[in-house]
């Protein structure tokens, strides 16, 4: 019997290792390009001390902390291509030294 591999999320870390996580608000995303001007947060962002969380509406969520960037999005069931996540991380690697890892989960 074949078991079939279905992806439920996929989690891209990019290494940022001198930025401030602060720095991070969804009016600095849009103004930098990094993600369109009409997506909507799902709910009120987290902002702590080190660490910034956003969720989407679309499913895609981005957590800042020190030396990471987290982009997080449920896999869309129309196809990988329809997924933003790797879009959204390309366009942030404005924080980083470029090193990128991926997670499926």
């Amino acid at each position: 019997m074949k078991s079939k591999l279905e992806l439920q999320q996929l989690s891209l870390n990019l290494v940022a290792k001198h930025y401030n996580p602060a720095r991070i608000t969804p009016d600095f995303l849009i103004a930098s390009g990094i993600i369109p001007q009409n997506w909507e947060l799902a709910s009120k962002p987290m902002i702590a001390q080190n660490k910034v969380q956003f969720r989407f509406k679309n499913s895609l969520n981005i957590v800042a902390q020190p030396g990471k960037i987290t982009f997080n999005e449920i896999v869309n069931p129309n196809g990988l291509d329809k997924m933003e996540v790797a879009k959204v991380a390309r366009r942030c690697r404005i924080f980083t030294s470029s090193e990128l890892s991926t997670t499926p989960n």
